[in-house]
């Protein structure tokens, strides 16, 4: 993934959720039970690429989100709506971003 450049953050974003919802789908598993399996949960975390992530409340704020939404009600609603034809969708999205991305400080003269 390249840098944050603002128009394509959405687009890879949405790509990796899709390909989330994919791999719950055939794992068997509940769409948000693979994103509290994979988000992170002991900080600081240092991912591959050497970034290092602060603190941060995911899982308690996708939990949040479900309780707020009520997703096994929504989804009771989908299924009778999906049995009468009709079409229901949900999505679940979990990111984040840096304002800024760690890059080395510039120095008089250029990098």
């Amino acid at each position: 993934m390249a840098p944050y450049r603002g128009v394509s953050r959405p687009v890879i974003t949405a790509a990796i959720e899709r390909l989330m919802d994919c791999a719950a789908a055939r794992l068997g598993l509940d769409t948000l039970e693979i994103r509290r399996r994979n988000l992170i949960a002991e900080f600081p975390y240092t991912s591959v690429t050497g970034v290092v992530h602060d603190p941060g409340s995911y899982r308690e704020a996708m939990e949040a989100a479900a309780r707020v939404v009520d997703i096994a009600q929504f989804r009771a609603r989908q299924q009778a709506a999906r049995a009468d034809g009709a079409g229901s969708a949900s999505g679940c999205r979990c990111s984040q971003s840096a304002p800024v991305p760690a890059l080395p400080p510039l120095r008089r003269g250029g990098w």
